[in-house]
């Protein structure tokens, strides 16, 4: 049976890219929007732009707060930019909103000696081994646009990490079945595609 994975609607992100990644990689998506669309998905991708705290309030608004951290307990999920931050418990950006609180750790601003966003191409150093990365190489690049990091408590659960004008944050995570990548594979050309393959496979 054909696995499908569940693209989260955010309301704030725009999806054409991710679902042009899934397309191309042949993964069977459904969008989802309301709590009935968890239903037959088997994985989770969680996109990411725009704000912590708009994104947070979306969920509480259409009831999706807590089923969502349920459902990412029972399934592979995949958080992109914005939706790796969400999984952690804080984030500068919203100091008053609590995120999912699935990964121990926050986010937290660029230093402000450093030039914000962080935007365009910049390569991942690998840290552990994980699936997620299968065919592709240490020191391979991929696109970021961001301006808050995320600071993980387990340094265990870190696959890579980049490198800013001599400061490092964490690129990509695994914490059980959950992944993270602070850089958008879906604009990553062929190695970012490789991540979506990757991931597909995972279910």
């Amino acid at each position: 049976m054909k696995k499908k994975i569940g693209i989260l609607d955010l309301n704030i992100s725009n999806l054409e890219s991710v679902k042009s990644a899934c397309i191309y990689e042949e993964i069977d998506f459904k969008i989802i929007k309301n709590k009935n669309d968890f239903q037959e998905c088997h994985g989770l991708i969680i996109p990411g732009v725009g704000s912590f705290g708009q994104a947070i309030n979306n969920l509480l608004k259409n009831d999706l707060y807590d089923l969502l951290k349920k459902e990412i307990k029972e399934k592979p999920t995949l958080g992109i930019c914005l939706g790796m931050h969400l999984l952690t418990e804080t984030s500068e950006e919203s100091p008053n909103v609590k995120g999912l609180g699935l990964l121990e750790g926050k986010c937290l601003k660029f230093n402000a000696d450093l030039i914000v966003p962080h935007i365009g191409w910049n390569t991942v150093n690998m840290r552990k081994k994980s699936y997620l990365f299968r065919n592709i190489k240490d020191q391979t690049p991929f696109y970021f646009v961001h301006s808050y990091y995320v600071k993980i408590e387990n340094k265990k659960n870190i696959i890579t990490e980049t490198n800013y004008k001599n400061f490092n944050f964490v690129s990509s995570f695994n914490c059980e079945n959950i992944y993270g990548v602070q850089y958008h594979p879906e604009k990553s050309s062929i190695h970012g595609l490789e991540v979506y393959k990757n991931f597909k496979e995972l279910l």
